[in-house]
């Protein structure tokens, strides 16, 4: 969710899942947080705050998957 202070807008749904944000790096418009189900963080995003600015970096449980298959 983003706020002006009188009304919000819901960027993206994350229904059922856990977020856990990262402390945002001083100097950068941009924040990132984890994504997941129980104490499995599967996704890590990116937003600066905005719809088009809020993207998925990485989907951590196929980097998960790919490196125990090696």
């Amino acid at each position: 969710w983003v706020s002006n202070g009188t009304s919000a807008t819901q960027l993206v749904s994350f229904s059922g899942k856990q977020i856990f944000t990262f402390p945002k790096i001083p100097g950068r418009t941009e924040f990132y947080f984890l994504v997941g189900t129980g104490n499995t963080y599967e996704e890590l995003w990116r937003s600066d705050g905005t719809v088009n600015g809020t993207v998925l970096v990485e989907n951590l449980s196929a980097r998960v998957s790919r490196s125990l298959m090696l």
